[in-house]
């Protein structure tokens, strides 16, 4: 049986090398059941600057083309990028949704769009709001520009590094250029989207550190299962 949500909102990320406003801030969306493809504008771009050049990821707000049943496929075209060595294309759509046999539970969507190499100690996110410890927690991580040949690359959040559910399933090489939902995992060309399963300590904090490899981290979204 379908499972019915009461809420729901979707975002749609994409990101490609080059900048932002010489790469384009909008693309073609075609949602599940659509005949025709839309054209989506960004609210929100953000440029950064990378060893092998310069990239951006892009935001916006797609609910409304969600309609009554977001499931099946959907197409996005045109997350235009700069040609050249080492470039990147891609893009994710991130949606939340309420659970009625789960009321409690909570979700958080951070977007940070921030480089990560093995020169700096990497990212630290704080989950310090997210309640009660002790619970299990599903992480979903959008990052861009990874390479499968490249390791070193680990996630934590307060213990040993967590093993990704998909791609090669890797936990010192994790940003392989694997994508959840996919058609063949191989075949995202620098698009990772990876989900991780772990326990919220009491002070939760999710990090990303890279060793060889140069990523452009995007989005995470951390959603536990509180008790009722």
């Amino acid at each position: 049986r379908r499972q019915k949500f009461l809420k729901r909102a979707g975002g749609l990320y994409w990101s490609g090398g080059g900048r932002a406003k010489a790469s384009g801030t909008t693309v073609k969306v075609r949602p599940p059941g659509a005949k025709r493809y839309v054209k989506v504008k960004a609210t929100d771009v953000i440029d950064r600057t990378m060893p092998a050049g310069s990239g951006y990821q892009a935001f916006a707000e797609v609910t409304r083309l969600m309609g009554d049943d977001p499931e099946g496929t959907w197409w996005v075209a045109d997350a235009r990028l700069r040609e050249g060595v080492s470039r990147h294309a891609g893009w994710s759509l991130v949606v939340a949704a309420t659970d009625p046999r789960r009321p409690y539970s909570q979700v958080v969507v951070l977007d940070t769009a921030t480089v990560v190499d093995g020169r700096h100690d990497g990212l630290r996110i704080p989950l310090a709001g997210l309640t009660p410890a002790a619970v299990p927690a599903r992480i979903d991580l959008v990052t861009w520009e990874g390479d499968p040949g490249l390791d070193g690359e680990r996630v934590t959040l307060g213990g040993g590094p967590l093993r990704p559910e998909g791609g090669r399933r890797e936990a010192d090489n994790v940003f392989d250029g694997s994508a959840n939902g996919a058609e063949g995992w191989k075949n995202t060309f620098g698009l990772d989207i990876d989900t991780y399963r772990s326990v919220l300590g009491e002070h939760p904090v999710l990090r990303i550190s890279t060793g060889k490899d140069v990523v452009l981290f995007g989005v995470a979204m951390v959603g536990v299962h509180a008790r009722s």
